[in-house]
């Protein structure tokens, strides 16, 4: 195992490490402790960065050590909070919610599905299945607006659903569904 705080490593020393509020630092330790638990073998800590921006926006990257353009992003200011992986995104508004670090763990150890509705080609909604290490399955909410335009464009993707998997504990980070199925509990 990796000390947590090897990721994002020197961020305390930031000199906007003391203005974050109480739930930017919950979220960076959930975060770190997300990745110490997953322990993916395609994160490499040095490899993570996080900065503090000058009006005290908390960013962090988690790259796949392989397909560096597939990552985890967090943006966390002052009134919003972007969580960005690949194919989904959840938003909120102040806090910092404990399910969202369940959520990056979900994708670093491929405990995921994501189903893809595409549209003439092009994607159109991506809905993000997750499964926290008990088995138990929950489904990312995605904005109101890509939600809608799922639900408006769905009818004309009759059979154009692809179903993949993300996973930095692989060597290829999103690979198609084989037989994904949630965890056994134990």
């Amino acid at each position: 195992m990796v000390a947590p705080e090897r990721y994002f490593e020197g961020l305390e020393q930031d000199r906007g490490f003391g203005w974050l509020d109480s739930g930017q630092v919950r979220a960076l330790s959930d975060v770190r402790a997300a990745l110490n638990r997953a322990a993916p073998r395609c994160v490499v800590p040095a490899e993570t960065c996080g900065s503090i921006s000058d009006w005290v926006e908390l960013s962090l990257e988690i790259p796949h050590a392989r397909e560096p353009e597939t990552r985890i992003e967090l943006h966390f200011g002052d009134g919003y909070l972007i969580l960005r992986w690949p194919g989904g995104m959840a938003v909120g508004g102040w806090d910092w919610r404990p399910e969202l670090a369940g959520v990056v763990e979900a994708m670093l150890a491929g405990r995921n599905r994501q189903t893809v509705v595409r549209v003439l080609g092009h994607a159109v909604c991506v809905e993000t299945e997750v499964w926290d290490p008990g088995g138990n399955m929950s489904i990312v909410e995605s904005p109101r607006l890509t939600r809608l335009k799922g639900a408006i464009l769905r009818p004309l993707a009759a059979g154009r659903e692809r179903r993949r998997s993300i996973s930095f504990d692989r060597v290829t980070a999103i690979e198609p569904e084989r037989q994904l199925a949630p965890p056994s509990p134990g």
